[in-house]
């Protein structure tokens, strides 16, 4: 079990998110809220319908939840091909009446190999459902160190790279402009470095931090 099977997991909420939310110049619409009491992403609610799509580390599952997070419909990932999936969530959005008709979308940059439909998520045993305790931990611990240390407006998790981040927004015009923030977060190993890493830069708009 590695990060990257969640990371391939979190297309589908984005892929939902894509057809059911007002497209966002950032692409803001496709992230997910980090839940560390269920431990679960959880993308923004669909408009209409008050519903949410959640990927639960703790189940190895998707979920679609109400506003009262009760879980309306299910499916384990555990040893799923990916065109199970895909069949599973197809009816769901019609049971659910969700809008036009779900498409999975794959990224061209995604940092990732693109999987077809023969891909098989890992089975569940002991040793999965431990490595999801250990991720989940470990966006849990990263979203309390930066409520911490920078009280962010925002803290979400990008389903392009699967970091969790957070904006503060150090300074703004009259006309809510910004022109001065700082960002932090935790990423996944990638190209740029081997293991999980923390990041922290700094923006102006004009002139030297």
């Amino acid at each position: 079990m590695t990060q990257t099977h969640l990371h391939i997991a979190a297309q589908y909420l984005a892929s939902a998110a894509d057809l059911v939310l007002p497209s966002e110049q950032d692409d803001s619409h496709r992230n997910f809220a980090w839940n560390p009491i269920t431990s679960a992403l959880e993308t923004h609610y669909f408009s209409d319908q008050h519903l949410r799509m959640v990927l639960s580390y703790e189940d190895f599952a998707l979920f679609f939840v109400n506003q009262n997070n009760e879980i309306l419909v299910e499916f384990d990932l555990g040893g799923s091909k990916h065109s199970e999936v895909i069949a599973w969530i197809e009816r769901s959005w019609k049971e659910l009446n969700l809008k036009g008709n779900y498409r999975f979308h794959w990224p061209d940059n995604l940092p990732l190999a693109a999987i077809d439909a023969h891909y098989t998520f890992p089975k569940p045993d002991e040793d999965l459902f431990e490595m999801l305790e250990i991720y989940a931990e470990e966006r849990t611990m990263a979203q309390r160190a930066m409520i911490d240390a920078i009280k962010p407006n925002n803290i979400r998790v990008w389903p392009h790279h699967f970091d969790t981040g957070a904006l503060e927004v150090l300074e703004s015009d009259e006309n809510g402009e910004l022109l001065m923030s700082i960002s932090c977060g935790l990423a996944i190993a990638d190209g740029l470095v081997n293991e999980d890493y923390c990041y922290v830069s700094g923006w102006k708009k004009t002139g030297k931090l």
